[in-house]
């Protein structure tokens, strides 16, 4: 199964330290680059940036 994912989703899973839900859940998981760009935002909070 493959998933696409938005920021939001992301934010909250890496705050959260469970980020790694994504991977154990789903084959593959599709971050389009749009996203990546907003969770790298100067902005975001530094955890989520890293």
């Amino acid at each position: 199964m493959i998933v696409v994912t938005d920021a939001s989703p992301l934010h909250y899973l890496v705050l959260l330290e469970a980020d790694h839900l994504l991977t154990g859940l789903y084959q593959n998981v599709i971050c389009p680059a749009t996203v990546l760009k907003e969770c790298r935002h100067p902005r975001a909070p530094e955890k989520l940036r890293q």
